[in-house]
């Protein structure tokens, strides 16, 4: 049955309203166009998963877990409302090197935050779901062969024109670059392409995919100019069609986004928006108190209640998809040995890791699978692996391990500081361990497929709510596959699912894979973390996906008399 998809999803406001008083200063008029110990202190036997945190004053929110929500400042918009017309965002604990969506550098939520707001993609997601893009229509038979209809008034940052060709060229620029990426596993499963028109453009696929409209509306789908990237190799990439275009980009460190007064859909609230990188947690807080930071994330968990007690603050609380995992590069003679896996496994205590880590603010797996935290069909009837030091010094016994000096890698602050008591607790069943410290980006350059540098791996990657989006850590060829995975029953089943109509089926298949994978001891979930995001009073119109790839593109502050 041939099925017209052209959606049209209202976005949900879904957080209660805040009663207080707070920022103030200048501003113009902007009416919005749319609305611990280094030994385990007990025995686990049955620990329960930490408790995410609790509101203390009442300001702040607890959002629905796995889910996405847009921030509502609780204070009546009349048409007398002033905005400011630029706000402060400090980003999380991850920097963003490139502005390049099929560059493997830009694998980080961070990087995803400004795809978001740059770079529009052929569907595009919202809060309960997505709607259409740049494609107003789309049409299938069979769930393999599209038409997409292309908007005919849209023109990039450089003033070209959005055309079928962009699309085209989008497509093959990815296939050029080759594997690494996330863009790369979703646009990978285009077999070819026929461009009708100007403003109409056939996609074939390899095979039926169930989830290919959602795919395509992650931030990293986006579709790129031929000629900016044809005329600049280095920053060509960084010309969209989004609500906000680059001013100013310094990598690593910060971005500059205007907002785009020829942009087809309603016009952003806010004209500036300053995405930082500030590494050191007092001075992000400090930043917010201080009225230099509108938005920030990633605070550190010992100052949630301080916040969430003053009135001049707004506090969401969501459990991000994303696992802090501990992997083992499989591709390393001794990591290979299952023996040895299992003995680093046994050997790790959660609670300790997580209070070091993240004050105690994680929430720990009910199951042994390795699976993001909202996302669909979590096979939690696997059995979690539970502390044991004496089955832990057994399994080493049985082992190649000779005594070697083991290299854990890790990156991020509060993921380092849970790594050095995942060597404490290595250290402490016999296995003598070093670390090795970087940032997001080294750790992509260290860990890349075909060339993994690394022994264990403590660190963190992305889950969308789909299940399709665990091929991109099991299959073989992806920049988060640090377990260096290629196991022909796993990649068969995860080629297969997105081809199963019946949804039962599909569930079957994935639930299948997270068993499997389970059952070859490479991926080890710690905890998902729960973070906390602090505002300024009046802040609203953020996005909040619990897959931490945020959406600025209706963020407003109001000024308030």
């Amino acid at each position: 049955m041939k099925k017209t998809i052209a959606l049209a999803l209202a976005l949900l406001m879904c957080l209660s309203v805040f009663a207080a008083c707070g920022g103030g200063g200048g501003g113009s008029t902007a009416q919005p166009s749319s609305q611990p110990s280094s030994q385990p202190s007990s025995q686990p036997s049955g620990a329960s998963p930490a408790a995410p945190p609790t509101s203390g004053g009442g300001s702040q929110q607890q959002i629905d877990q796995g889910t996405a929500h847009q921030v509502d400042p609780g204070i009546e918009i009349t048409e007398e409302t002033r905005y400011y017309e630029e706000l402060t965002v400090i980003q999380d604990n991850t920097k963003t090197p490139i502005i390049d969506p099929h560059n493997t550098a830009s694998s980080s939520s961070s990087n995803h935050v400004v795809f978001n707001i740059v770079h529009d993609r052929l569907v595009q997601r919202k809060v309960d779901g997505y709607e259409p893009g740049l494609a107003v229509s789309w049409d299938s038979d069979d769930l393999q062969h599209y038409t997409f209809n292309l908007r005919p008034d849209v023109v990039f940052h450089n003033g070209e024109k959005f055309k079928a060709d962009d699309v085209a060229f989008t497509i093959d620029r990815v296939m050029e670059i080759g594997t690494g990426t996330n863009a790369y596993t979703k646009w990978s499963g285009v077999e070819s392409y026929e461009i009708v028109n100007d403003l109409t453009i056939k996609l074939n696929l390899k095979a039926l995919n169930v989830d290919f409209i959602k795919d395509l509306s992650e931030p990293y789908m986006g579709i790129l100019n031929r000629k900016a990237c044809e005329a600049d190799s280095e920053n060509g990439a960084q010309i969209g069609t989004g609500p906000f275009s680059v001013d100013t980009f310094v990598s690593n460190e910060y971005g500059v986004y205007v907002a785009n007064m020829n942009y087809w859909n309603d016009l952003p609230i806010t004209k500036k928006i300053t995405i930082k990188f500030v590494a050191e947690e007092t001075a992000r807080l400090i930043a917010l108190q201080n009225n230099e930071a509108d938005i920030v994330f990633s605070i550190n968990p010992v100052h949630f209640s301080e916040l969430d007690a003053n009135p001049n603050f707004m506090t969401f609380a969501y459990t991000v998809n994303n696992p802090i995992m501990v992997t083992f590069n499989t591709n390393d003679p001794l990591m290979d040995d299952i023996n040895f896996r299992k003995a680093v496994m046994y050997a790790l205590y959660r609670p300790d890791i997580v209070m070091a880590a993240r004050d105690g603010y994680g929430t720990e797996p009910v199951g042994g699978m390795f699976w993001g935290y909202g996302t669909e069909f979590k096979n939690e009837a696997i059995p979690r692996i539970e502390y044991d030091p004496d089955l832990a010094k057994q399994f080493l016994a049985e082992s190649s391990y000779n005594g070697q000096t083991v290299e854990i890698a890790t990156a991020i602050v509060d993921i380092s500081a849970g790594a050095q008591i995942v060597q404490q607790q290595l250290e402490s069943i016999g296995i003598k361990t070093s670390m090795y410290q970087t940032d997001p980006p080294g750790m992509t350059a260290y860990t890349t497929w075909g060339s993994n540098q690394s022994q264990i791996v403590v660190f963190v990657g992305g889950w969308t709510n789909t299940a399709s989006s665990s091929r991109a850590w099991f299959y073989p060829g992806n920049t988060v596959n640090r377990a260096s995975l290629n196991d022909p029953e796993i990649n068969a089943l995860l080629d297969l699912a997105p081809t199963l109509v019946d949804e039962k089926e599909r569930e079957a298949a994935y639930k299948k894979v997270q068993e499997l994978v389970a059952e070859k001891y490479v991926y080890y979930l710690v905890y998902w973390t729960n973070h906390v995001v602090a505002s300024q009073n009046g802040v609203g119109g953020l996005i909040l996906h619990a897959d931490a790839f945020h959406d600025f593109t209706y963020i407003y502050r109001i000024i308030e008399d």
